[in-house]
């Protein structure tokens, strides 16, 4: 581009000069049209090539960019379905931390059975009733424990959704500002 515009100006000057400078020839007025014909068809061929060399570059500057979009296409392809499967899995979470509670909910009602027949004195304080006792309690805080493990688990995953999706969404907008929607 900078180049055209100096062979211009280097044309136009030589034109003009060529123009108000006496021939050295002194071949008169035909031979002044003739150099003046030669030199207006060499300012429309630099002209030309000039408007050449632009259009070269805008294709050169699209195809970058067509290379870019779809570079930015493929990423939020990749992205998004790396999203929907860490999404799938923590709904699969929700489901199983569901159930948990409910088998927790039915624990706990044993537990309390089985401390109702230790007090009614149907099964008495026997070691066998304080062992059972203590393995179910020793059970309900080990499912506790994974309950608040599988809590600390889906909140994790969470926070790497949301920044998945941070990350795409810059790459989103690009796409958007230079694809026609």
């Amino acid at each position: 581009m900078k180049v055209s515009k100096r062979l211009r100006q280097m044309v136009l000057c030589l034109s003009a000069l060529s123009l108000g400078a006496p021939c050295l020839g002194a071949a008169g007025p035909a031979a002044d049209r003739n150099l003046a014909a030669e030199i207006e068809k060499l300012t429309i061929a630099v002209e030309r090539l000039a408007d050449q060399q632009e259009a070269e570059r805008q294709l050169a500057e699209q195809r970058v960019l067509s290379r870019k979009l779809d570079t930015a296409i493929a990423y939020l392809n990749f992205r998004s379905r790396r999203i929907e499967m860490l999404e799938q899995d923590l709904q699969e979470m929700r489901v199983s931390r569901n159930q948990m509670d409910t088998i927790l909910m039915q624990m706990d009602e044993k537990g309390r059975l089985l401390e109702a027949d230790a007090r009614s004195g149907t099964i008495g304080s026997s070691p066998e009733a304080v062992k059972a006792r203590r393995e179910h309690e020793l059970r309900i805080k080990l499912f506790q424990e994974r309950m608040e493990q599988m809590d600390q688990e889906m909140v994790l995953l969470e926070n790497k959704i949301q920044g998945l999706q941070g990350e795409i969404s810059s790459v989103e907008s690009f796409v958007q500002r230079h694809l026609e929607f």
